[in-house]
């Protein structure tokens, strides 16, 4: 169903979406504003309505209109006119990390609510800006960090919240992703090679993952002792059949992270997050325990993009009935309905949420809680660099 079924009432929220476009070609990899920003609204035609769609060029934008059927969808190709464009209620920003800066501020400056992809900006100091500029208009903002919107993630946070497997013991997380490995997908852009870009396998895989452990066990990071590597400095192209072909391309973006921490009451968190290929041994591409005094939480993935993925929860406790595994849904897909929540949430809790979601289960990220993130990622690498255990207490003040 479109985004302009006829089910839009007159409470419904005109969307801007900039970066929604289409493509074809064998190696042609879909625009995240249309595997997932477009499906998630399409599902709430009564929520929401598509009103304005920013590319690069307005015959990108007239494309995506005629063939998603848009009828009332005003395409733009420049950014001024969208920004003043009055029937968008809130504009999503799904292009690449370095271009948000630019495409964010003449929507701020037109008073518009925001939702951007995670990262907000290619570094702390820009997310920084962002946010101040957006406090400054007091205007609403949802960042994509849409892993605490996974119906696995909020059964553990309902789980830890309630008491059911006590204090918490220690929390451990292993992954590996083949995105920093020895080899790289000739159809992948280097753009995620270079650090400068600030979207790589640090912030995106490891980001979205550590911001939905430390969310679902809902407390703060009081200390990191990190190590953050680039062990592979070159990677050999594969074919789609993943198939050598002989060309080596370089890369300066790190490939493992492993971190010995504090939460605030003192619980230990230990965390592996390597490039490399999957195990030999049969282990999961992402595994996470946590450990309480009265009972345990195992959650799996077969990908370190558990944002994109199912996550596999099993849990037992004191009265449980054994091992309990956790029922996703059938027709759950994580792509979609991961970012489908953000909607849901920004729909249902924008008039009353203050400017910070933090660990509530109700509500949505927003560009505060994104800042945080960028705060802490910034810290594990200092701690790298310095081969110090940092204080991170800090990353929570505003």
């Amino acid at each position: 169903m479109s985004p302009q079924s006829s089910l839009a009432s007159k409470d419904s929220i005109k969307v801007g979406i900039i970066g929604l476009s289409i493509g074809s070609g064998v190696r042609f990899v879909p625009p995240w504003a249309y595997v997932a920003h477009y499906p998630a609204l399409a599902k709430i035609p009564e929520k929401y309505q598509i009103s304005s769609i920013l590319n690069s060029t307005l015959s990108s934008a007239e494309a995506a209109v005629n063939n998603l059927s848009l009828n009332t969808t005003k395409p733009f190709d420049s950014l001024d006119k969208f920004a003043q464009y009055e029937s968008n209620d809130l504009v999503t920003v799904s292009v690449r990390v370095p271009l948000h800066k630019q495409l964010l501020l003449p929507n701020i400056e037109s008073n518009k609510n925001i939702f951007s992809e995670w990262p907000l900006g290619a570094s702390t100091n820009e997310a920084e800006s962002i946010l101040k500029l957006v406090k400054e208009k007091d205007l609403k903002t949802v960042i994509g960090l849409q892993k605490r919107k996974a119906p696995a993630i909020l059964k553990i946070k309902e789980l830890i919240s309630s008491n059911k497997i006590g204090r918490i013991t220690s929390v451990s997380l292993s992954a590996v992703s083949e995105l920093g490995g020895p080899t790289r997908a000739e159809s992948l852009s280097s753009y995620i090679f270079e650090s400068k870009n600030g979207a790589n396998f640090f912030t995106i895989p490891f980001g979205h993952t550590l911001d939905g452990l430390l969310y679902a066990v809902g407390k703060k990071v009081k200390s990191v002792k990190a190590n953050v590597l680039t062990l592979y400095k070159e990677q050999q192209l594969v074919d789609l059949d993943s198939k050598l072909v002989g060309k080596v391309v370089s890369k300066d973006t790190v490939d493992h992270i492993s971190i010995a921490g504090l939460l605030t009451d003192n619980t230990p968190i230990t965390i592996e997050f390597r490039g490399g290929s999957s195990s030999r041994v049969g282990n999961r591409n992402l595994h996470v325990e946590i450990h309480g005094t009265k009972g345990d939480i195992l959650y799996e993935s077969d990908s370190a993009f558990s944002e994109l993925a199912p996550i596999d929860l099993s849990y037992s406790y004191e009265g449980s009935d054994g091992v309990v595994k956790f029922d996703n849904g059938k027709d759950y897909n994580a792509t979609v309905d991961n970012v489908l929540g953000l909607y849901e949430s920004y729909y249902e809790y924008k008039d009353t949420q203050g400017s910070r979601q933090g660990f509530e289960k109700d509500g949505f990220p927003t560009f505060e809680d994104s800042v945080i993130l960028h705060r802490l990622l910034d810290r594990i690498v200092e701690s790298s660099n310095t081969g110090k255990e940092i204080d991170v207490k800090d990353i929570y003040e505003f």
